[in-house]
């Protein structure tokens, strides 16, 4: 039973020094966590987008008639459907927020 224990804390000390005590630079703010985010976004979309792609028909007269397939026939269609739409606008936001942010701040001084 004390061997599980020894082992526990060295576990623990491990994991702590990787998360807990992990050096960062001086320099690091909440900004630079929007670069992660838009990844995952990015990601996001490029997933949603290749399960759209296979139920749309590029074509003048069935494209309607595919989105109404997408949202009524096909299983969570609607989701994917408006997670891709609002998956576009988060990316955008996560992408240029940082870049604005640092312009408003050097108007405002």
């Amino acid at each position: 039973m004390f061997g599980y224990k020894v082992h526990d804390e060295a576990l623990w000390s491990n994991l702590r020094s990787h998360i807990v005590s992990y050096p960062t630079p001086v320099n690091l703010n909440y900004l630079w966590s929007f670069g992660s985010l838009s990844g995952i976004f990015l990601g996001s979309q490029i997933l949603t987008g290749v399960f759209l792609a296979m139920h749309y028909t590029p074509n003048v007269f069935y494209a309607f008639n595919s989105i109404e397939h997408i949202m009524r026939d096909v299983s969570h269609g609607w989701l994917i459907r408006y997670l891709h739409s609002n998956g576009a606008s988060f990316f955008f936001f996560f992408f240029f927020f940082p870049y604005c942010s640092w312009n408003l701040l050097w108007l405002i001084c």
